[in-house]
């Protein structure tokens, strides 16, 4: 997690294969937000491969937009 100027910029995060699936990934990713939203940040970006349709379902289901 990195904040520049009111913008959350998530680095990276994964999910250990034992837990995929099982909704850690949804907690850790709202945890990461509401943190932000308490600090003041208005805007957080990402990145994600094309490929990893999991993972982009979980950004998308958070208001993520491509």
């Amino acid at each position: 997690m990195n904040r520049t100027g009111g913008v959350l910029r998530v680095a990276g995060m994964g999910v250990i294969s034992a837990a995929r699936g099982k909704g850690a990934g949804k907690r850790l990713l709202g945890e990461v937000l509401a943190e932000a939203r308490l600090r003041g940040d208005r805007l957080a970006t990402l990145e994600v491969f094309e490929d990893n349709t999991p993972a982009r379902e979980l950004y998308q289901a958070h208001g993520f937009r491509k």
